[in-house]
């Protein structure tokens, strides 16, 4: 009789908490006394069916490797809450410790398999299909589960094991640290840094323009539940981090140098490209859109956007500025049989500098092959490395043998790709009264001092038109960014020139 009542209650809990959905919703009415005569009913005709087995011994031996189940199950969530080391988590039982629930459990585990090792198998199934069950059908509701809390215990003990003093750069891999200024217009942009990662840490920055001191409470506290659905959405694998300041600028600092933790610290900065096509105001995300009431997206002049990326620099973090993602579709670019991704590693506001493989060169390959390396890509995507050359006074076969040895050192399965690019360096020669802008492969630079904010408008056309016509097809295109101005009158110029060679039919990543 007491079983009978017992399980009724518990059947009745299990109802109204909708723990298995529909299933058990009938067993929620009660009389008006608040008997649950439904699961009272339900409960009877299961102890009847254990009733049936007809044998007293065998009866006792399922109930008592249940109810040894259910203390196994106590002790289990003792010791749990023990080594999660919860403060709210205080037994009044005096004699109570980890090693008590460790040894009640065990104990409970031992005495059922020697009651019946077969039952006991038998139960630990039930269960197990009870708990994939409760997965599956349990409402969302936060009932403040114990796994939480042991992750949260292990996650702080490995962080603190994670030592940023020994970072190795063999085992680099981008932590990405993306600056939004809305959540419009910009999902195909996150879905693609999320590919980029690679298991690494990836963070959603965003900054909202004001003064905290306007405010009675957190004005970002309501925007974060929000900013989580919203990832949840995109099912992207990310972190948010919101921050209030009185200027854009400030506010990305703010990210820049606290998002993350410990070892585990951001050390790319992905911006959308500013140029919106609304003179005189630029805008930091991907591309215009059309903001939310809440949050109107910021607007930079010109000169503060370069002296962002010129913060950022001097943080030490590598840039991305992503362009054209507004209407990259990555679903059905993969249906193709194969698709490119495009490198140029060539800085174009150099044009000298021909074989020049710095740092933002070796980023740059990192990166295109970080994609190639993802699941989705790896067996679709062709990597090609394009080589601007002269067509007469370039020794082409030489640099491409060394480029090739660059790659094969690096581990790259990429193909090089010679590109004569005559037409766009006639307008150099021509600015230089005939002179050939490269003595031979050496990479000697006869043209060290040429102005980078006064190259030819007819070379910037012709580069432009090269880029277009190589890469029309690819999937992506990783281009070389050049280094920002120091003057910040040149700014617009800088602007005007990733502009050019940005300006591709496909998606454009400038990185450095």
């Amino acid at each position: 009789m007491t079983n009978l009542m017992g399980a009724s209650r518990v059947l009745l809990a299990l109802a109204r908490d909708n723990l298995f959905g529909v299933i058990l919703r009938p067993f929620e009415r009660t009389t008006a006394s608040g008997n649950p005569i439904p699961a009272v009913l339900l409960s009877f005709l299961l102890m009847s069916l254990v009733l049936l087995i007809g044998s007293v011994n065998a009866i006792a031996s399922v109930t008592s490797i249940f109810f040894l189940l259910s203390y196994f199950g106590n002790n289990l969530a003792c010791l749990a809450l023990e080594l999660a080391a919860a403060p709210n988590w205080r037994p009044k039982y005096r004699f109570f410790s980890w090693h008590t629930a460790l040894f009640g459990m065990i104990g409970c585990g031992v005495m059922m398999f020697i009651v019946s090792p077969i039952v006991t198998a038998v139960a630990f199934v039930v269960c197990l299909l009870l708990m994939v069950g409760l997965h599956i059908w349990s409402p969302d509701v936060n009932w403040g589960s114990i796994s939480q809390a042991l992750i949260f215990h292990q996650v702080r003990k490995y962080l603190l094991m994670l030592d940023i003093r020994k970072e190795h750069v063999k085992y680099w891999r981008p932590q990405m640290l993306l600056l939004v200024s809305n959540m419009e217009g910009v999902e195909n942009l996150v879905d693609f840094v999320n590919d980029l990662k690679k298991g690494g840490l990836y963070v959603i920055g965003h900054v909202q323009e004001g003064s905290f001191d306007a405010f009675e409470s957190d004005p970002l506290a309501d925007d974060h539940p929000r900013w989580l659905e919203y990832i949840d959405r995109l099912k992207v694998k990310a972190f948010i981090e919101l921050t209030m300041a009185r200027t854009i600028r400030e506010g990305i600092h703010h990210l820049v140098h606290l998002s993350g933790l410990g070892g585990m610290k951001p050390n790319t900065v992905i911006l959308g490209f500013p140029r919106a096509r609304m003179p005189p105001t630029l805008s930091f995300s991907s591309e215009p859109s059309s903001p939310s009431p809440e949050l109107k997206p910021p607007c930079l002049s010109s000169e503060e956007y370069v002296m962002i990326l010129r913060d950022i620099l001097r943080m030490r973090k590598n840039i991305i500025i992503a362009r054209n993602f507004r209407t990259f579709e990555k679903r059905p670019l993969l249906r193709c049989k194969t698709v490119n991704i495009d490198v140029w590693p060539l800085d174009f506001m150099k044009p000298q500098q021909v074989d020049n493989y710095d740092t933002p060169t070796l980023f740059l390959l990192q990166l295109a092959t970080i994609l190639q390396m993802t699941s989705q890509w790896r067996k679709k995507a062709n990597l090609r490395v394009f080589l601007c050359h002269r067509q007469h006074t370039d020794n082409i076969l030489r640099r491409v043998k060394t480029l090739n040895v660059l790659l094969n050192q690096l581990r790259i399965k990429g193909k090089v790709t010679p590109v004569i690019w005559d037409d766009a360096m006639q307008h150099i020669d021509r600015a230089t009264s005939g002179g050939s802008v490269f003595a031979g492969y050496n990479g000697e630079n006869v043209l060290s001092d040429l102005d980078p904010y006064a190259l030819p408008e007819g070379y910037l056309s012709d580069v432009q038109r090269l880029l277009r016509f190589h890469s029309q097809s690819s999937a992506l295109t990783f281009l070389y960014m050049p280094t920002p101005p120091l003057d910040m009158t040149k700014a617009e110029a800088y602007l005007s020139f990733l502009d050019t060679i940005t300006a591709l039919p496909s998606p454009a990543v400038l990185g450095k």
